[in-house]
């Protein structure tokens, strides 16, 4: 799963804190893989500074600028919509850090296979996902590679939509 597609989709909720944010996150990727035994959930890495996506995200901004930088943690609030404290690439950086370890920390006693892969790299619940780590930019680009990394570890990968 791209993993900034699935916070776009809990950014209409009224979240208060970053706590609510990471707990529906974490409720949206439990539904969506509740079927499935081994879940993906890829990250863009947001801290590449001379990439055309980055420039491309700095055009986006517009003539606002970006939000202020915060601290992401259990407590910090959400005194704007989510979209806006997004349009810092520091913000988004953390967070997809933040929301990574709370998906572990959620299926860590888990039955179910969970890897999540950011800027820090791959990590896992169950087996060592090492040759998961890339520098690549794109969640796009990466899922392919978690896609190959998914049917060499099953037996039987059944086809899903990648969201």
């Amino acid at each position: 799963m791209d993993g900034m597609t699935v916070v776009h989709e809990v950014s209409g909720q009224q979240l208060k804190t970053c706590l609510e944010i990471a707990q529906a996150f974490v409720r949206a990727i439990d539904s969506k893989s509740q079927n499935y035994t081994l879940v993906h959930v890829v990250f863009d890495r947001y801290d590449t500074d001379k990439s055309l996506k980055t420039r491309t995200r700095n055009r986006r901004q517009g003539k606002e600028g970006a939000c202020c930088k915060y601290d992401v943690t259990d407590m910090t609030q959400m005194n704007m919509p989510l979209n806006r404290f997004l349009s810092n690439s520091e913000n988004k950086d953390q967070l997809t850090t933040y929301l990574a370890k709370k998906v572990l920390h959620f299926y860590r006693e888990s039955t179910k296979s969970v890897v999540v892969a950011t800027k820090v790299g791959a990590a896992s619940n169950g087996p060592r996902v090492d040759h998961l780590q890339s520098n690549q930019e794109e969640a796009d680009t990466l899922l392919i590679l978690h896609a190959i990394s998914a049917s060499r570890l099953t037996s039987s990968v059944r086809p899903h939509r990648v969201t």
